[in-house]
Parts: structure tokens; sequence; C-alpha cells
């Protein structure tokens, strides 16, 4: 059911909680309460198009919760005119509105007529360890009935920054900060920079063949840089998420999508790391290492989760990675010894997230000389445009760089 103002049906939640009971029943704006109330506003099985509110008192706990909560919820918020029929403080009204919403983007142009599934690149589709096992998403049947039961997700509309195609995404319901951007700017921005970086390069190449070109993400999230990925080139995608619940989200999102879209991605449900095993998985695998000093781990929300070794999956014979995601929350050095020198030749540029304290947490505080002369990569902290990198981290600032956090980028690209 759909609504174009609101407020109105608001009214109906006075018989259901009493500090709706102050509305007045012809009115279209909301009284006094807005505060105490907002929390209730989006439980009825109606869709919010648009709320007009006018807000008094304001309070330092509650005015950025209130508008928190309008975020989170898909608003964009902006100032109407300020009221005038009382004398005193001028409270402005606040008019929030939801986009329409995104029908499922056209069908993607495929490189080939192959199924990913089936092309040589890839050497292992499941496994089993200590009587558990694995296989990579069948999108005919994505998500199990298990999975339904225990997790859940928002569907809201997600944007390529680079192609500007629309499709839906699923999105946490709690507080997350990649899925509060999503809600708030339709976009993550750290997946912005990807479809430049490929197109980049594939221009670069002089019309090599693609069949057995790829783009790899290790650390998938809810799927924002995949959805750029698909909606923003016609890569051929090879994705890896260990936590479940991201997993859900992802295999929520994808299986709305059309099929050609469902065809160039490969999703393994596993982490990837120096050995084969089962680990248990907080915000990283196998350590607590906290965002932020109030994170919490709840016990609901750690999770087993099987970890491989890339170089078990992907075949170096039959396999060019163009581009390389890595964000693996200070998991680095674990990837990189599970890849092995063989599989990285074939890996062309690899963009990573740096944090001196997640790599740190997990004793990887060699990366960047090792991408350097383990692995034969070029260490630069800006992308220039047509396959191009600049600001290089060479010699002594390879073992010294220090930054809380900061995209970096490893290639074989040479000035």
């Amino acid at each position: 059911m759909s609504i174009l103002v609101c407020v109105i049906c608001f009214i109906a939640y006075s018989f259901v909680h009493p500090d709706l009971q102050t509305m007045q029943s012809s009115v279209t704006y909301i009284v006094p309460s807005e505060w105490t109330t907002a929390k209730y506003w989006f439980q009825a099985d109606v869709k919010l198009r648009q709320i007009l509110v006018e807000l008094h008192k304001s309070d330092v706990v509650k005015t950025p919760q209130f508008f928190d909560l309008m975020y989170e919820n898909g608003y964009v918020i902006f100032h109407k005119e300020a009221n005038i029929a009382y004398s005193g403080p001028k409270n402005p009204a606040i008019v929030g509105g939801r986009g329409e919403e995104s029908k499922s983007p056209p069908a993607s142009t495929p490189n080939d007529s192959a199924k990913l599934h089936d092309l040589k690149a890839i050497k292992t589709k499941e496994g089993h360890f200590n009587g558990s096992s694995w296989k990579i998403v069948d999108w005919k049947d994505p998500i199990s009935d298990d999975e339904r039961s225990k997790f859940a997700c928002d569907m809201v509309t997600f944007n390529s920054s680079f192609s500007g195609k629309d499709a839906q995404i699923c999105v946490h319901t709690f507080r997350d900060i990649v899925s509060g951007n999503i809600r708030r700017k339709r976009h993550w921005g750290d997946c912005d920079i990807l479809p430049q970086v490929w197109e980049g390069l594939r221009s670069s190449e002089d019309g090599e063949q693609e069949d057995d070109v790829y783009y790899v993400e290790i650390g998938a999230n809810i799927g924002s840089c995949v959805m750029e990925m698909l909606l923003g080139t016609n890569a051929k995608i090879i994705a890896f998420e260990p936590h479940p619940m991201n997993v859900f989200n992802l295999k929520s999102t994808v299986s709305e999508l059309d099929q050609s879209y469902q065809d160039r991605l490969v999703l393994f449900p596993v982490g990837l790391g120096a050995k084969e095993g089962t680990f248990t998985i907080y915000s990283v695998i196998g350590k607590i290492i906290k965002d932020g000093e109030s994170q919490q781990f709840v016990k609901k929300l750690q999770f087993p989760v099987h970890v491989q070794r890339l170089g078990s999956i992907l075949d170096a014979a039959n396999i060019r990675v163009r581009l390389l995601k890595m964000d693996a929350q200070g998991f680095e050095c674990n990837i990189l010894d599970g890849m092995g020198e063989e599989l990285a030749a074939k890996i062309h540029t690899i963009k990573f997230e740096y944090a001196d304290k997640w790599l740190n947490g997990q004793n990887c505080t060699n990366l960047l000389p090792r991408l350097n002369m383990q692995f034969h990569f070029n260490i630069y902290r800006r992308y220039a445009g047509e396959g191009k990198f600049s600001m290089p981290l060479e010699g002594s600032a390879l073992g010294t760089w220090k930054k809380y956090l900061s995209d970096l980028f490893a290639s074989k690209w040479t000035s």
C-alpha cells in the first residue's frame, strides 16, 4: 500500500500507542511527541512516501537519533517553510521523501555465452571439513529455509555511480556503516573507483581476449562493490564472503536481478586464508578486533565459517585477474599466503584497504614490502585514469607507511 502524504496514516497508530494519541484526527503534521513516537512510524504494513513533521525543542540525544532513523529508512531530509503562525522560536518543518522503487535493471550484455560455473578458471566449487561443507551459490535456489528463518534484510535502491543504472540491494536491518550509507546515498563510496579502474585497464590492453579475464572480490560484504561492477561493467566476477549475514543479503540482492547478471557472478560463501579450516568470525576471522571502542560482539552474531586457500580455488593456468579488490580487516597476509606466487603473477592490479589497527591485530605488519618484493607489485596511493597510477610508495616508505585507514593500489603497471 502506497501513501503520498503519509502523516495522515499515523492517526491509525493513536489506537496502538498512547504517545500518538496527542495527534489531531484531521491534520497532516505531527505534534510535539515526534521524538518518542518516531520509532513506531515504520512498523505498519504501509509504505510512507513522504513525512511532514514540525520539530520541537531539540534534544542533544534524541535529535541525532531521530535524523539517523530517517536516514536509515531511506529518506531525504530538507527544510520546508518556517512556522510563522506563533511567536517565539521558529521551528523548521521537515519534509522527508523516499524515491520511487527501482525496478530490476535491463539485462546486461555478457562477454560470452559461457556460464562462469563451467569455466576452467575455477578448480574447486565445493568443500568439506570436519563434517561440515560449503558450495558455490546456485542462483536457481540460492537461499535455504534455515537462512530465511535466521536472517532478514531491507530492499533499498542502489545506484551505480559509474553507469547510473538502478537496482534493488538488500541492506542490513540494524545499524551498519555500509548499509546506512547506501540507504542515504544509494551507493557505497569505496566502490566508486572500481569500474573506472576496470575500464581504464581494459582500454590499455589493446583488444586482448576477454575469455579468461575476471574481477575478483575478497570480502564482498553485503555486495555494494559487486553491484557497482555488475551494473557498471560487463566484468565476469568471482566473489568471496564468509559472514552468513552478509552472504544472505548478497544472495537476496542478486536473486532479484536478471539472469544475465547472475550468470556473470560466482559467489563463494567462504573466507580466504593460509590454510583450510573452520574458524569463528566476529568482524574479522579468528580474532576479536573492534572497529571502535563501543563495538560489541554478542554471541548470536558470531558464526563458524569455512576458510579456503585462494590457490586451491582458482586455477592460475586458466585465469587472468584484471582487478582484485581485497578488504579483509587485517587478514591480508594470510590471504597472500594462501594465494601463492603463481596465481599472484596472473593478477594485474589489487585495490586494498590499509589499516594499521587491523593489520597489527593479525600480525600483518609487512604487507606492503611483501606485495612489492615477494609478489612484484608496485604500490600506489592514487589511480590517475587511463589505466595508470600515481603517488608511488617506494623503498623505505613501504616499511614505514603508517595510516589508520587508507585505500592503496598494488599494480604491475609501471610509469
